[in-house]
């Protein structure tokens, strides 16, 4: 069986992942601790005194360069991957299509973040194509990464800072895009938007989600599953699930069948707009955001309603 992509690039890092393993959560800190002792091994074995190896890594660490945040923040959100459970979400190209259709739809509140199944997660596009995104934060606050993934490379590395009373478009319109980059790019934008509906999409109530079994799987039990994985110190292998799969073939059956209309004449079904709904319920401290995903509507559509799971907790 062939390797999954993430689990390749995750190879890469195979020394950065079992010094943080060793300090404990993937953290800030911790990420920052496992570049440096593995950094500074590698110059003593290479010859290096130790106080001379400390000083070129103390001297890298203060560069600020691309290179030192693009390393940090690929570590670091690897690192919280596996320790999530190495959780691997594999998107239906028709579901993926319709999300990324129009990637304006993302005034959604940045609360939304916390509703996800776990914080760090890989989104599998096609076989090539993929990316990871997790949730982060240390002494500044709260930022959020995307990893742009494309024939086992790391091509795209984004890590953007929100605050609470933020919304998802508001901070990708205030925030410079491009770890260690200080200009700003519109097709940047509309990579990380695209990405993050998809990501939204997990986030929401009535997320579509299988397992290899095919059995509907819900994001509490997912969660429970990725807390298992927490107590063991992380998962060894992925565990892939399969979002959008009766979508699909709804969608796929309304691009292909015809209709009779009123008039006798035929008409092709078509899918009217998908869109976030999001609303609050409670109020003080048991004041909670709930995200929906308002499917596209299937006009003169005649194919079985069947396709659509009922979402029970597998046991």
């Amino acid at each position: 069986m062939k390797e999954l992509m993430p689990m390749t690039v995750h190879k890469q890092f195979s020394q950065e992942m079992h010094e943080i393993a060793k300090l404990g959560k993937p953290n800030y800190d911790t990420a920052i601790a496992a570049i440096h002792n593995v950094r500074v091994n590698k110059l003593v074995r290479q010859g290096c005194s130790l106080e001379q190896a400390e000083q070129n890594i103390q001297s890298w660490f203060y560069s600020e360069s691309s290179e030192v945040y693009n390393f940090l923040h690929s570590t670091l959100t690897i690192a919280q991957w596996s320790y999530y459970g190495k959780q691997v979400y594999r998107f239906e190209k028709s579901l993926t299509d319709v999300l990324t259709a129009d990637c304006k739809d993302l005034d959604i509140p940045t609360d939304a973040f916390d509703l996800l199944p776990v914080s760090a997660f890989y989104v599998q596009i096609d076989e090539f194509h993929g990316f990871w995104f997790s949730v982060s934060s240390n002494n500044e606050g709260r930022f959020f990464s995307i990893l742009r993934v494309e024939n086992n490379t790391i091509t795209y590395i984004y890590s953007l800072e929100f605050q609470a009373s933020d919304t998802i478009s508001s901070c990708l319109a205030t925030t410079d895009v491009g770890v260690g980059s200080k200009n700003r790019d519109d097709v940047d934008i509309v990579v990380i938007s695209a990405s993050l509906q998809l990501v939204m999409y997990l986030a929401t109530s009535n997320a579509e989600i299988t397992n290899v079994a095919d059995r509907a799987v819900s994001g509490e039990k997912i969660t429970k599953t990725a807390r298992k994985a927490k107590k063991k110190g992380g998962s060894p292998q992925p565990t892939v699930y399969y979002v959008g799969k009766a979508f699909g073939k709804r969608y796929e059956a309304a691009k292909t069948t015809q209709s009779t209309g009123a008039s006798g004449t035929k008409k092709r079904p078509h899918i009217r707009r998908s869109h976030f709904h999001h609303f609050w319920t409670g109020s003080g401290d048991e004041k909670k955001l709930v995200l929906k995903w308002v499917s596209a509507v299937f006009v003169n559509d005649n194919t079985s309603e069947d396709t659509i799971p009922t979402v029970k907790d597998v046991k």
